[in-house]
């Protein structure tokens, strides 16, 4: 924070239209407004292609909270339309994949492993779809 201090002041020394630090104190606690809330589903997204191609920007680095750092299961079936009763589900763990035919209950929880993109994210996103809006 100390960095964002100094980097006002002399942006503000230089342009006393410059946006003011209370700015940056709103976005520092909408940040943490967003980290705390409960997780509403799990996705992987290209997020350096995104950065890179200027679709998105990161906008601040924090640590990610305890209780999320272990790489939680995901489900996955070849059949795309597969239903959650069906045969033919797998589960991956980020290293390993097995087949465990049927899903047991907590293994429907898991989200689906699947990769969207941006413009899959942001409907998700401002739709608050959840893991209930998955298959």
């Amino acid at each position: 924070m100390l960095y964002i201090h100094i980097a006002m002041k002399l942006l503000r020394d230089l342009d006393p239209y410059f946006v003011s630090l209370s700015d940056f104190i709103k976005r520092d606690q909408m940040i943490l407004k967003v980290i705390n809330q409960p997780v509403r589903f799990s996705k992987f997204f290209p997020l350096v292609q995104a950065v890179n191609g200027k679709i998105f920007e990161v906008v601040s680095h924090e640590e990610i909270p305890v209780d999320l750092q272990v790489f939680q299961n995901f489900r996955n079936n070849p059949n795309s339309k597969a239903k959650l009763n069906d045969d033919g589900w797998w589960i991956w763990d980020g290293k390993k994949e097995w087949k465990v035919g049927y899903l047991s209950k907590e293994q429907k929880l898991f989200p689906r492993h699947s990769i969207v993109n941006d413009t899959a994210l942001i409907e998700m996103i401002e739709g608050k779809w959840g893991p209930d809006d998955e298959l």
